[in-house]
């Protein structure tokens, strides 16, 4: 890279991609985790439910 407005311009470019990166990992995560937050309520309930029929059918 001979002329510096080149080189400023691929910096940039670099900039601006890897907070494009970050971003996506973050979003990606905070997917994830209300997923996993999701199903371990809906597993939850399944496990109470599965208890409770347990105990209707001993009584």
């Amino acid at each position: 890279m001979k002329k510096p407005e080149l080189a400023f311009k691929c910096f940039i470019r670099f900039l601006l991609a890897r907070a494009a990166m970050t971003w996506g990992v973050e979003l990606m995560a905070g997917a994830f985790r209300v997923y996993q937050f999701y199903r371990q309520g809906r597993m939850g309930r399944v496990i109470i439910m599965k208890k409770a029929a347990k105990e209707a059918a001993e009584r």
